[in-house]
């Protein structure tokens, strides 16, 4: 398999990987703060409706993909965007508990390689809105057999009205997060 994580996930999953996931949690953070800076000027967009997801890994490890797979550990302390440390506002955090006995037998490493294998040459792409983190999370799931429809319609979130109504947005939301992709990886 291609292997396009950044270092420190590289180190992390030589590390941790091979860790048997017996919990795994899905979280959505509201998506404000990134979506101030891109879509708030298109403001007939309700942007507070979207959300940022993760998956929680055994209540210790984050699996996400935002502009590169992030994978390490979790944290409770938010960074803002001035660099200064905050505790999240747990008010708006929602979060679905995955039927332990439906999660298999499997490593973190196995999680991955299952799910490169199901998504193919889009694992290591984003785009902000085909390909995003809902969908990384989804396949993750339905790649190893960890998805039921309770859990498909929390992960599901509509960006039809978007796609329709701001078809450049589209195009200015893959370029900023192809831009931070490079740097991200680079640094």
């Amino acid at each position: 398999m291609i292997n396009r994580y950044s270092k420190k996930v590289n180190t992390f999953i030589n590390k941790y990987g091979d860790e048997i996931i017996n919990k795994l949690v899905v979280i959505r953070v509201p998506i404000v703060s990134i979506f101030n800076m891109i879509i708030k000027p298109f403001n007939k967009i309700d942007y507070e409706k979207y959300f940022h997801l993760s998956l929680i890994i055994n209540d210790k490890y984050i699996l996400e993909k935002n502009e590169i797979i992030n994978l390490g550990w979790f944290n409770k302390i938010i960074i803002n965007n001035d660099g200064s440390k905050s505790p999240p506002d747990y008010s708006k955090i929602q979060h679905y508990n995955i039927n332990p006995n439906i999660i298999p037998n499997i490593s973190i490493k196995n999680l991955l390689y299952n799910t490169q294998k199901y998504m193919g040459s889009s694992y290591f792409t984003y785009g902000g809105l085909n390909n995003n983190c809902q969908d990384f999370i989804l396949s993750i799931l339905k790649s190893n057999n960890i998805i039921d429809n309770n859990l498909f319609n929390f992960i599901k979130q509509d960006v039809k009205y978007i796609k329709a109504n701001w078809p450049t947005l589209k195009n200015i939301m893959n370029f900023s997060t192809n831009t931070a992709a490079i740097v991200s990886t680079y640094i």
